[in-house]
C-alpha cells in the first residue's frame, strides 16, 4: 500500500506536465433529464479585498466550472456567470482575473469593464509580480495587471504555475531549456536534450529539477544565486522510478531524498513461500520498487544511506540534526487499522539511529521539528526530540492535536472543550464549550510527512484568533467560535443549518462561510461584527422551501436512543397515503441538514432522496448503533425500532416500504432481508454476505487481511472469529438465505477492490438455490461505487423502476421476467 500511495503522490506533486488543462469535466454520454443534477452547491467562494464582491463556482455532480460573480451592494442580486471557467482569483488591485473557455479576462469591478485575451492556450494571474501571463501556441506574453505588454517569450512548448512560481520550457535547435519567470526577466534552471522537465523550489535560490528519460528520471539541484547545478548520482541505483516526497533541503549542503528505484520484477512462475509469521503480507501483491532514503551532499556529491532493515522508513521533520526513523512492520499485525510505532531519531552528524519513544498509532510534530506528541494507552505524551525527555500530559482527548507556529503551545480538539497546553510553563488550560458540542480547528494546518503512515506536521497561527467549528451530535447543531488565548467567543450562533466551505480571513477580522439546510439552498455569509448575507441561491430552487422533514426519536431493545430523519413527499397531502423508502448505513444524524439536490448522488449509492420525494415517496434515514449482538442483529433491531416509531403517521403506507443500502448498508440490507417482515422490497449494493469468508479474505483496497475491519473497524465485532464463531455465523446473511420472502435486488461492480463482488454473487446463488425472488446486476468494469456515467444511469434507473414496481405497482418488463 505504501508504494502505491507514494507513487500517486509523486505523480500528483512532481510529474505534472507543464501544460495547463481546462478545468471543466464533461462527458459525451447523455444523462436523462430526470437523473441530471439541476440544483447546484457552492464551491470555493472568495471575497474581494474591499469585501464588496464574492465569486464562487457552481458545484454540480459533473462539473464545477461555472464562475459566478456577486456584487453584495446590488440589492437586486445582480450576478454575472461565466461557464467553463477556471483559475479565478482577485488581483492585488481588486480586479477579477479568470479564464473562460479559450479566453482569459481581467474584469475591473464594479464597472465590469474587461480586458480580454482570445484564443489562449493557457493563462495565469501571477500574483508574485502582479502580472498576467498569456500562452498562445508557442509563445508567452507577459502583461501588467492593466493589460500592458511587458515582454514576449518565443519558442515556448509548455508552462505551469505551481506553488507560487512560474516555470516554462523553451525549445532551441538542439536543446530544451527550463526557466523560472522573474519580475524583469527569467532564470535559466536547466538545459537538456530531453523535453520532459519540471522544477520545484525548495528554498530561496534553490530548486530541484526533474528530467525524464524514457521511463527513468534524473534529479538535479540548481542554485540560482551562484548558478551552480549538481546532478544526483547514486551508483547502487538501477534507475529512478519515482520520488516519494519533494526533496527537502536540510542545510547549506545536504538534501533529504526519498526515492523509489526500479527493481527486478517478480518471477510470476516461481513458487511463493508464505510464512505464518510474515509481517509483510502486503508486499506479496505487487512488484515492490526498491525504496531508498538518502542524504545527498550536493557540494561533495556524497550520498549517505540512512535506512536499514530495522529503520526502513525515515521522516524529515524540518531540522538538520535529526530525522525520525521506524520499522513500519515491527508492530503490524493487520488486526487493527492503527498500530504503534517504535520511533528512533537518526543523528545526521553521527550517522546512527537512537531510540526515542514507543509511540501510539498517530504522531504529530511541530513546525520546527522540536517536539512530537502521541497518544498511547489512553495517555498523551510530549517528546522532546532534542534530548528525548518525555512528559505525560494531563489531557484526555481522542481527536486531533495542533502545535502553535512558534512550537510553544498545543491545542487539542475535544468533546466538550478545547484543551490548550503551554509546553514551557507546563500549564493545562481547559476551555469549556456549550453543552454537548465537540471542537474542530478551522484555521490550522495538518500536513502528512510520511506517505502511508499517520505522521503529521501541524500548526495553528500564533497571532490570529483560533477559529473552532463546533458540532453537537444530539441534534446535528453547528456553530463557529473564536478563541484568542483567553476568551471563547461565539461568532456564528448555534444553528441546525449545515456550515461548509469555511474560509479564514481573520487577518482582517472576517470569516466567510456557506450555510444550507435540507430545505434551504446554500447562502454565502460573512462574519464580521455581525453576520452578513452576501449571496442567496434560493431562486435556483424555490421548491426546496416546501421540503418538510422531522426528527423521529425511538429506542432500540437495549434502551439506546435513536434519532432518524423522516423526509416528506414534496407535494405532501395529509389525506393521501404514500410508500416509503428507508435508506440505511450507520448513524445518519448528520444527514438531517444536508441540502437535497437532484442527480445521481445522495446518502446511499443508487438512490437520490430529492428524486424520491418529488415522485411521491417518504424517505426515512434511521440511525443504527452497534452492540455485542453483532453488526447485523444490531442493525435489524435499530431499523425495526425506528420504523415502529412511525406507526402514528397515517400518511405512510406500511405495506409499501422498501429498504436500500450500499457497502456497509448493503450488508445490513442483506441481513435485514433474512430476518424482517416489515419490508415489501430490498435493494443491496456491494455488501458482504458471508462474514466468515470476508473476515478471512484479503482486502485489495486497504492492501491487507480484512481482520481489522471486523475486530476494530466498521463491523465492531467483539473479537476474532476464533473466539466468536457463532456470532459471525449468526450475523452472516448467506446462512439465512432461505428466510428471505420478498424480492431483493442485488448489485456490484466486478472491479470492486473493497468488498469482493463474489460476496454478492454468492448471496444471489444462495437465494436462487432456495427459489427466492432475486435479481442481481453486475457491472463488469466498475468499482465499489460506480464510476462510469452510463453504469450510474443504468443503476439509478433500474433501482427506481424496482421501487416503483414493488411499492407503486407500476409495470416493468425486465423485472417481470423474475416471476
Amino acid at each position: 500500500m505504501v508504494i502505491n500511495i507514494t507513487i500517486k503522490i509523486f505523480l500528483l506533486l512532481i510529474l505534472l506536465p507543464l501544460i495547463v488543462l481546462a478545468q471543466g469535466n464533461s462527458t459525451t454520454f447523455q444523462i436523462p433529464d430526470k437523473l441530471r443534477n439541476h440544483q447546484f452547491g457552492i464551491a470555493a467562494p472568495q471575497l474581494s479585498g474591499d469585501s464588496r464582491f464574492v465569486i464562487f463556482n457552481k458545484s454540480y455532480e459533473q462539473n464545477k466550472d461555472t464562475l459566478v460573480v456577486v456584487d453584495t451592494k446590488d440589492r437586486k442580486g445582480s450576478i454575472l456567470q461565466f461557464p467553463n471557467s477556471y483559475s479565478a482569483r482577485f488581483t492585488k488591485s481588486g480586479h477579477l482575473f479568470f479564464c473562460s473557455g479559450a479566453n482569459a479576462l481581467m474584469m475591473k469591478l464594479p464597472s465590469k469593464k474587461s480586458l480580454q485575451w482570445k484564443d489562449v492556450t493557457s493563462a495565469h494571474y501571477f500574483g508574485k509580480f502582479n502580472q498576467v501571463i498569456i500562452a498562445r501556441n508557442d509563445s508567452l506574453v507577459i502583461n501588467d495587471e492593466h493589460g500592458k505588454v511587458i515582454r514576449g517569450i518565443p519558442d515556448v512548448i509548455s508552462s505551469t504555475l505551481r506553488d507560487g512560481e512560474f516555470f516554462y520550457i523553451t525549445k532551441g535547435k538542439d536543446q530544451y531549456r527550463l526557466l523560472s519567470l522573474e519580475k524583469n526577466g527569467s532564470l535559466l534552471l536547466h538545459s537538456s536534450d530531453q523535453p520532459f522537465l519540471s522544477a520545484k523550489k525548495i528554498a530561496d535560490h534553490s530548486f530541484i529539477i526533474y528530467e525524464k528519460q524514457q521511463s527513468e528520471f534524473k534529479i538535479f539541484y540548481h542554485n540560482t544565486d551562484n548558478n551552480i547545478t549538481k546532478e544526483f548520482k547514486y551508483d547502487n541505483g538501477k534507475g529512478i522510478k519515482s520520488v516519494v516526497l519533494t526533496p527537502a533541503i536540510i542545510d547549506s549542503q545536504n538534501i533529504f531524498l526519498n526515492i523509489n528505484f526500479f527493481s527486478n520484477p517478480k518471477d510470476k512462475d516461481a513458487v511463493e513461500v508464505w510464512y505464518g509469521n510474515d509481517k509483510k503480507i502486503d508486499q506479496r501483491f505487487f512488484d515492490a520498487a526498491k525504496n531508498k532514503v538518502l542524504i545527498w551532499n550536493f557540494v561533495t556529491g556524497m550520498v549517505t544511506e540512512v535506512q536499514d532493515n530495522e529503520h526502513s522508513h525515515l521522516v524529515y521533520i524540518g531540522r538538520p540534526d535529526y530525522l525520525l526513523s521506524f520499522n513500519p512492520y515491527q508492530h503490524k499485525d493487520y488486526i487493527k487499522e492503527a498500530f504503534p510505532f517504535t520511533i528512533f531519531r537518526y543523528d545526521t552528524a553521527l550517522k546512527r539511529h537512537e531510540f526515542l519513544v514507543e509511540a501510539g498509532g498517530v504522531i504529530y510534530t511541530d513546525p520546527q521539528g522540536k517536539f512530537l506528541v502521541t497518544s498511547k494507552d489512553g495517555q498523551w505524551m510530549l517528546v522532546n526530540v532534542n534530548n528525548g525527555e518525555k512528559k505525560i500530559l494531563p489531557v484526555h482527548s481522542s481527536r486531533r492535536v495542533y502545535f502553535s507556529e512558534d512550537s510553544q503551545r498545543l491545542l487539542f480538539e475535544n468533546e466538550g472543550s478545547i484543551d490548550m497546553y503551554d509546553i514551557e510553563l507546563e500549564k493545562h488550560q481547559i476551555i469549556r464549550l456549550p453543552s454537548g458540542f465537540r471542537s474542530k480547528l478551522i484555521n490550522g494546518d495538518q500536513t502528512p510527512i510520511s506517505p502511508g503512515f499517520p505522521i503529521y506536521k501541524t500548526a495553528f497561527p500564533n497571532e490570529k484568533n483560533v477559529l473552532i467549528h463546533l458540532w453537537r451530535k444530539e441534534d446535528n447543531t453547528n456553530a463557529i467560535a473564536s478563541f484568542n488565548g483567553k476568551v471563547l467567543k461565539m461568532i456564528v450562533s448555534p444553528t441546525q443549518d449545515y456550515i461548509s466551505e469555511m474560509f479564514d480571513y481573520s487577518s482582517r477580522s472576517q470569516f466567510l462561510f456557506v450555510r444550507s439546510n435540507i430545505n434551504k439552498p446554500p447562502v454565502i455569509c460573512l462574519s464580521e461584527k455581525t453576520e452578513k448575507l452576501l449571496y442567496n441561491s434560493v431562486d435556483q430552487d424555490i421548491n426546496a422551501l416546501k421540503i418538510k422533514s422531522e426528527w423521529i426519536v425511538s429506542r432500540n431493545e437495549k434502551g439506546v436512543e435513536l434519532k432518524g430523519t423522516l423526509i416528506y413527499p414534496l407535494h405532501y397531502d395529509k389525506n393521501k397515503k404514500y410508500p416509503m423508502v428507508v435508506s440505511i448505513y450507520e448513524s445518519q444524524r448528520s444527514e438531517s441538514n444536508q441540502y437535497l439536490v437532484d442527480g445521481m448522488f445522495g446518502s446511499t449509492e443508487g438512490i437520490n432522496s430529492r428524486y424520491l420525494i418529488e415522485n411521491g415517496y417518504f424517505v426515512f434515514l434511521p440511525e443504527i448503533v452497534y452492540d455485542e449482538r453483532g453488526t447485523g442483529r444490531s442493525a435489524l433491531d435499530c431499523v425495526e425500532s425506528s420504523i415502529k416509531a412511525l406507526y402514528g403517521n397515517t400518511s405512510i403506507d406500511f405495506s409499501k416500504i422498501g429498504l436500500v443500502g450500499h457497502s456497509h448498508g448493503g450488508y445490513e440490507s442483506n441481513f435485514i432481508a433474512t430476518q424482517s417482515k416489515l419490508f415489501a422490497a430490498y435493494v443491496a449494493g456491494a455488501g458482504n454476505s458471508d462474514l466468515v469468508r470476508s473476515y478471512h479474505s484479503y482486502n485489495y483496497l486497504w492492501n491487507g487481511p480484512f481482520y481489522w475491519q471486523f475486530e476494530g473497524g466498521q463491523y465492531r465485532m467483539p473479537g476474532s472469529f476464533t473466539n466468536f464463531k457463532s456470532l459471525y455465523i449468526v450475523n452472516s446473511p448467506v446462512y439465512h438465505a432461505e428466510k428471505v420472502n420478498v424480492p431483493i435486488l442485488l448489485w456490484a461492480g466486478k472491479k470492486d477492490q473493497n468488498i469482493d463482488w463474489q460476496q454478492t454473487m454468492e448471496f444471489y446463488l444462495a437465494l436462487r438455490r432456495n427459489k427466492k425472488p432475486v435479481i442481481a446486476l453486475f457491472y463488469p468494469d466498475d468499482d465499489h461505487s460506480l464510476q462510469k456515467i452510463e453504469n450510474r444511469v443504468d443503476l439509478y434507473s433500474r433501482i427506481y423502476q424496482w421501487l416503483d414496481f414493488h411499492l407503486k405497482n407500476k409495470t416493468s418488463d425486465w423485472i417481470s421476467e423474475m416471476n
